[in-house]
C-alpha cells in the first residue's frame, strides 16, 4: 500500500488529499492577480484567440 501512495504522490503531488493547510494570501500580495479576481483578466478572456502570423 505504501508503494501505491508514493506513486500517487509523484503523479498528483503530496497534497493530493487536501490535508496540507491552506495558504493565506492577501489581495495586495504580488502573486495575486487582481484582474482575475474581478473577472477582467485578459489571459482568461482571450485564451482561445489566435494571432495571425
Amino acid at each position: 500500500m505504501d508503494a501505491m501512495g508514493k506513486q500517487f504522490d509523484v503523479l498528483m503531488g503530496a497534497d493530493r488529499n487536501g490535508d496540507v493547510r491552506e495558504v493565506n494570501r492577501k489581495y495586495y500580495d504580488r502573486d495575486v492577480c487582481r484582474l482575475y479576481l474581478s473577472g477582467l483578466c485578459s489571459h482568461e478572456r482571450f485564451q482561445l484567440t489566435v494571432s495571425p502570423h
